[in-house]
């Protein structure tokens, strides 16, 4: 079976496939329903160097690696499991990362969650916290002076939060729709092939029981002419005539002869009447 001919059996068997597909639509909805929606959010940060260098001090960062060092130093605390403690006890999400990238001296914290406002609180509350972290530690090394020091600062006045988002659930629409139509395609050539069979299935041959009187047709009787076998040799054509033109229809009383043929009437065998009875 070709792809042509599933195509031709599919499409004449439509209410079939209609019916499996329509039943898989709803199968798919009604699974993926219960998935719920996550919404990620990201910020970016940059580490904000002091304004003026004869302000710094000589325990400053800048002696240290000054942006680089505040950038991979804030990535590695901000990663540790102190950290998203905090971030936890705040009631929001410790599943966040967090990426310092060199190249651009771009902080990068994101999160997905369950909730838009949470996933927005807890990437703003991340860049806060490692800001905080930031200057306590150069207090810690007598930077006290704010204009001496480094900050971390959002490079924008909020996250930027997602759509809800679904995960999985495009996938299982397409497996779940992919069944179908294969379940669809299959049914309708059992269906089909079920139909043709019946149609095609004549009625059952019949063996005449005891006492039937079964009726032949005239194809059940071979030809019998001078070229059949045991056909008597010394036969005539004016016997040969009468044998075609002579018609014997038997019940179980009575047995008629018709002697009628086209040659004109027939006087019959001798020895015998016109009813086959011998003389």
């Amino acid at each position: 079976m070709d792809i042509a001919q599933i195509i031709r059996i599919t499409i004449r068997r439509w209410y079939v496939a209609l019916t499996i597909i329509a039943i898989g639509a709803l199968v798919a909805l009604t699974v993926t329903s219960g998935i719920k929606p996550r919404y990620s959010a990201s910020i970016d940060a940059f580490v904000n160097a002091p304004p003026s260098t004869t302000t710094r001090s000589a325990g400053s960062l800048e002696n240290s690696g000054g942006v680089g060092f505040a950038g991979s130093f804030e990535e590695r605390a901000m990663d540790s499991d102190s950290s998203r403690q905090q971030i936890h006890d705040k009631g929001l999400l410790p599943g966040y990362t967090v990426k310092w990238t060199r190249a651009t001296l771009v902080l990068t914290i994101a999160v997905t969650g369950p909730v838009q406002d949470q996933s927005r609180r807890t990437v703003e509350e991340v860049v806060a916290m490692a800001n905080r972290h930031l200057i306590a530690h150069q207090v810690t090394n007598n930077v006290t002076e704010r204009a001496a020091q480094f900050t971390i600062l959002p490079a924008t006045d909020g996250a930027n939060v997602s759509p809800a988002l679904y995960p999985g659930r495009g996938r299982q629409r397409l497996m779940i729709g992919a069944i179908s139509v294969i379940v669809a395609v299959g049914l309708s050539i059992a269906v089909d092939g079920l139909v043709s069979g019946r149609r095609g299935r004549g009625p059952k041959n019949q063996e005449p029981g005891e006492g039937s009187n079964p009726v032949r047709s005239a194809g059940d009787f071979p030809d019998y002419g001078p070229t059949s076998p045991g056909y008597p040799a010394a036969a005539t054509r004016d016997d040969v005539q009468r044998e075609n033109n002579s018609s014997a229809v038997i019940n179980e009383d009575t047995m008629t002869i018709n002697t009628a043929g086209r040659g004109g009437p027939w006087s019959g065998v001798p020895g015998t009447d016109r009813s086959g009875r011998i003389r």
